[in-house]
C-alpha cells in the first residue's frame, strides 16, 4: 500500500532496507531493518512471485464485504479494504542478496514497488563489480609494485657484489 513502502538505499560500501512488518497487508506492526556490506554480496537475484494465500483470503473478503455492504456499509467497507490488501500482495517482487558462502537475505515487496526494486537490483550489481573490479586492479598494481621493488634490490645488491669484486681484485696483490 502507498503508506507501507519499503525503504531502500545502496551507497559505495553498503546497502540498507527498512521494510514494514504489517498485519493482514495492512496495518503497520513495526519494521525489519537490515544493513548488508557491498563488499560481502556475491550476487543479487530478483523474482516476481504469486502468492496463493493472500489471493484466497483477498478472494474470500471481497465476497463477504460485498455481501456485507446492504447491511452494513462500514464493516463492509472495511473489509474491502482489506480484501485489495491482500489481493495487491497476492502479486510480489523479491530482491534476494548473495553472499560469498550462498548464504541468502531476502527482500520482499509489493508488486507496485517492483520497478523501483529492478532499478536498485541494477545499481547493486554495479556497486558490487565496480568494487571487484577496483580490488583486483588494487591487487595487480600491488604485486607489479613488489616486483619492481624486488627487481631494483636485486639490481642494487649486483651492484654492490661487482664493485665489491672489482675492489678486490684492485687490493689483490700478484703474484
Amino acid at each position: 500500500m502507498f503508506w507501507l513502502k519499503t525503504k531502500i538505499d545502496a551507497s559505495s560500501t553498503r546497502v540498507r532496507y527498512v521494510s514494514p512488518n504489517t498485519l493482514l497487508g495492512l496495518i503497520p506492526l513495526g519494521e525489519q531493518a537490515k544493513t548488508i556490506p557491498v563488499a560481502n554480496i556475491s550476487s543479487v537475484d530478483t523474482d516476481t512471485r504469486f502468492n496463493m494465500g493472500p489471493f484466497l483470503i483477498g478472494l474470500v473478503l471481497t465476497g463477504v464485504g460485498f455481501g456485507c455492504l446492504p447491511d452494513n456499509l462500514l464493516l463492509g467497507l472495511i473489509l474491502l479494504a482489506f480484501a485489495v490488501a491482500n489481493l495487491v500482495n497476492a502479486l510480489s517482487a523479491r530482491l534476494t542478496f548473495v553472499n560469498h558462502a550462498g548464504g541468502r537475505n531476502t527482500l520482499t515487496v509489493s508488486i507496485l514497488e517492483k520497478t523501483r526494486l529492478m532499478q536498485l537490483a541494477e545499481r547493486i550489481e554495479q556497486l558490487v563489480f565496480a568494487d571487484r573490479a577496483a580490488t583486483r586492479h588494487a591487487e595487480a598494481m600491488d604485486i607489479a609494485q613488489r616486483q619492481y621493488t624486488t627487481a631494483v634490490q636485486q639490481t642494487i645488491l649486483q651492484q654492490q657484489m661487482l664493485d665489491a669484486q672489482q675492489h678486490d681484485h684492485q687490493h689483490t696483490p700478484a703474484e
